[in-house]
């Protein structure tokens, strides 16, 4: 159902571009130039065109998305990893240190 909806709003887009480049032809024509009758290929370039445009915007939008969602990691990385590296230091030091001064320190 969703796809027949697509497929008749693009069909209604294709129509209005049509539509549009012959009523430009009409205007043409009363200017006094030749008539020309749009060709079946030119027809099927709007086609393809309108039907493409759409696949376009969107693959562009999952680029960004993809873009966001490493970028967010890749910031993220960068603050956690020093952090992570504070926190064992830290413990490395209450570990390995402490038991090390408390032995030495005369009662």
């Amino acid at each position: 159902m969703k796809q027949l909806s697509k497929e008749r709003a693009r069909g209604l887009r294709v129509m209005q571009r049509l539509d549009s480049l012959h009523a430009e032809e009409r205007e043409k024509v009363k200017a006094g130039k030749k008539p020309f009758f749009l060709k079946q290929s030119v027809k099927n370039t709007i086609n393809l065109e309108e039907r493409y445009v759409y696949k376009r915007n969107s693959v562009f939008c999952f680029l960004c998305f993809v873009f966001f969602v490493l970028f967010s990691l890749f910031c993220l990385l960068c603050c956690f990893v020093p952090m992570l590296c504070y926190v064992l230091e830290a413990y490395n030091f209450v570990r390995l240190v402490l038991p090390k001064q408390k032995q030495n320190v005369p009662m």
